[in-house]
């Protein structure tokens, strides 16, 4: 079995079923009342091209290398530490924002309806999350999954009983979201490069610094959203879509940004998302059922190359979570073993394909203004884990975006050896 099956919604990021196309990524929580999607796009990334090489002083690297000759190990660090004391850090990858989807009572100041026979599941032979439950007498079935033919994420409803939704976009770098007519635009802009923040840096506190100069802005970025509704009614809502009495809603949403480039700078340089967005959601007229086989014809190219079946030991429909607490606790569940492999490969397919940017460190998926370690490429061991797979299970396509990274930073590394080594 190659589904990964939830009894809950996610309760926090890290619960939430990841998707991606390579260049856009999403977790999807499931909640029953509200969808939050958090969304993510390969080119949102902090600052614009610079040169940041700093001259180490005099004699410096000679002395790091006879102290740590010597095993002196520490003195050998704190020289280090200081040799590069002026040096610039990493610039940071950051969130889109979230897409949220609010399932509304029928009527007004109703109480919400039962909840009976939930199920959230990720089907890593598909690529595509699914979310299933009874609310009352309705059945309602979510399907969500993010096409690289159509550069679309795709979410589907269907329910026994007409639905009253609210679609809308929120948190973080966005700037400004507005729904017209029949679609809901958002735009967000990355920040410049460090310092990142002002007042109390690393707390709830902190201040976003954005400049007012475009030789020192970032990324700008923008997400659409359109919706296909063969039944009910849609209509702008402020900084939202309403949509009423539909048994049947697919929303297409697209994201780009103005990267045109690693040395190109973002805004002086940069490109129109505009433009590339209306391309993208042209795709819609092909309509759910065709958008969804053109993504799985395409995903399960690369992930069909491999099986790998091993003894099921307990059901495999039982909830991951649960499964865990068995393996735990000394139980043997040989299913999970072939689970987490599986997994793997997904994970790679969805974090990097040809054309795309490469995996960074936590391959494409980051909710946090902040994220640990800028979420950029460390490549002590993190960024060579990401591509591990890539050999023994086929997937050598899914290396191109790595080698590109390799190639395109050899003038700067030519420039950092002579500065430094």
């Amino acid at each position: 079995m190659t589904k990964l099956y939830f009894d809950q919604p996610a309760g926090v990021w890290q619960e939430a079923l990841v998707l991606g196309n390579g260049r856009i990524g999403a977790a999807v929580y499931g909640g029953v009342e509200r969808e939050q999607l958090s969304l993510n796009e390969d080119t949102l990334w902090s600052g614009y091209p610079a040169a940041t090489q700093k001259q180490m002083r005099a004699g410096a690297l000679e002395q790091i290398r006879a102290l740590a000759r010597a095993g002196a190990y520490q003195e050998a660090t704190e020289l280090a530490q200081a040799a590069f004391a002026a040096s610039e850090d990493t610039q940071m990858y950051v969130p889109f924002g979230n897409l949220y989807i609010d399932f509304l009572q029928p009527r007004p100041g109703t109480e919400a309806r039962e909840v009976q026979d939930y199920r959230r599941c990720l089907d890593l032979e598909t690529a595509e999350a699914e979310i299933s439950y009874q609310s009352g007498n309705s059945r309602i079935v979510r399907t969500c999954l993010i096409s690289q033919p159509q550069q679309l994420l795709i979410y589907h409803i269907q329910s026994t009983e007409p639905l009253q939704l609210r679609i809308w976009a929120g948190g973080g770098y966005l700037t400004s979201v507005c729904a017209q007519g029949e679609a809901l635009h958002a735009f967000g802009r990355c920040p410049g490069r460090n310092p990142f923040f002002k007042g109390d840096v690393g707390t709830k506190r902190a201040v976003p610094v954005f400049a007012a100069e475009p030789e020192q802005m970032g990324m700008a970025y923008e997400g659409v959203g359109k919706v296909i509704c063969p039944s009910g009614c849609i209509r702008a809502d402020g900084d939202g879509l309403q949509i009423k009495e539909a048994t049947e809603v697919t929303l297409c949403f697209a994201i780009r940004s103005s990267f045109a480039g690693f040395d190109r700078h973002p805004v002086l340089e940069g490109a129109e998302p505009s433009r590339r967005l209306q391309h993208d959601l042209a795709g819609m007229q092909l309509g759910y059922a065709r958008l969804r086989e053109s993504h799985r014809a395409e995903y399960q190219r690369y992930f069909q190359r491999v099986s790998l079946c091993l003894p099921q030991d307990v059901s495999p429909r039982r909830d991951v979570k649960q499964r865990l607490l068995f393996v735990a606790q000394g139980g043997e569940d040989r299913g999970l073993c072939a689970l987490l492999f599986h997994y793997g490969r997904y994970l790679l397919i969805a974090a990097s394909r040809p054309g795309t940017q490469a995996a960074n460190l936590q391959g494409i998926w980051n909710q946090e203004m902040v994220a640990p370690w800028f979420s950029d490429y460390t490549i002590n061991i993190n960024t060579q884990m990401n591509y591990w797979m890539t050999g023994v299970c086929h997937l050598w396509e899914m290396e191109e975006p790595l080698a590109v990274l390799c190639r395109q930073m050899l003038d700067d590394g030519k420039k950092t050896a002579r500065a430094y080594f």
